[in-house]
């Protein structure tokens, strides 16, 4: 059937994952990778993409003074909820 029985073993850093696959102390690894970062997370560490899901999902809570202008990057973030939203 082409599937594959996987043991999941949660580690906390992809950095972990990948030297644990390549000093042989696991012989597959998977990762779950946000697609904003893939083609980074694939150049930098030579990974493929295997498959997709949309069972995973992160929430981000973004709080902020109103009465000071935001980081760039919040700023960024409120403006793609907001876009995300409508």
């Amino acid at each position: 059937s082409g599937l594959v029985k996987l043991t999941p073993e949660e580690i906390a850093q992809l950095e972990a994952l990948i030297e644990n696959y390549k000093t042989g102390a696991v012989e597959q690894a998977v990762a779950a990778v946000p697609t904003a970062i893939e083609d980074e997370v694939i150049h930098q560490y030579g990974l493929a993409v295997v498959g997709r899901t949309t069972d995973i999902r992160q929430e981000v809570f973004l709080i902020r003074a109103r009465s000071r202008q935001p980081h760039p990057l919040v700023a960024e973030l409120e403006a793609m909820a907001v876009r995300t939203a409508s």
